[in-house]
């Protein structure tokens, strides 16, 4: 009887850690400097869509546009082939205000929600989420992260409620310094 006590105990105890409420909200940045925003990005870890869950060595590219939207162009790599790939798109504010609540645009007629849930004061990374933290993306303006740096993240990004065990590396090779 004890050890059937003890069992369901833990059963129980296990069952509460997995269930736990996010303890930050996953929400938009408040403000998205446009300028700031643009130009490459290093997608270093994700959640990936159905899309591109086969993809690595992905980076973005953002290029303002006199709309205060983005162009973006995309080159990636299929893993187990090295021949390069690119896909254009665009990357749009929601309500046309600088926030992070936007919208990627495919093909025209095809659009997600892509949330900048966090932003380094200097833009030296981004966290990209969404509303059901379905996906994520974990952006950099270099091929890799200081390890204090990375870790900060992903405790962050698993407080906002993301299976953060889910991430998959983009196989960016370290940068040469």
């Amino acid at each position: 009887m004890k050890t059937l006590l003890t069992l369901l105990v833990a059963m129980v105890a296990t069952t509460s850690l997995f269930a736990m409420p996010a303890t930050l909200p996953n929400e938009p940045v408040p403000h998205v400097d446009r300028e700031r925003f643009a130009g490459r990005w290093y997608s270093l870890l994700s959640i990936p869509t159905p899309i591109d869950k086969n993809w690595v060595q992905t980076e973005d590219i953002y290029t303002l546009r006199k709309d205060g939207n983005y162009a973006v162009a995309t080159p990636y790599k299929i893993r187990g082939n090295p021949k390069p790939r690119l896909i254009h798109s665009a990357l749009k504010f929601k309500d046309g205000k600088p926030t992070g609540a936007m919208k990627a645009v495919f093909f025209w007629v095809l659009s997600v929600d892509y949330w900048l849930i966090e932003l380094a004061d200097d833009y030296s990374y981004a966290v990209v989420g969404h509303p059901k933290r379905d996906y994520l993306y974990i952006l950099s303006r270099t091929p890799s992260l200081p390890k204090a740096t990375l870790d900060g993240i992903l405790a962050r990004t698993k407080a906002r409620g993301y299976a953060v065990e889910k991430l998959v590396s983009q196989e960016h090779a370290p940068e040469r310094r």
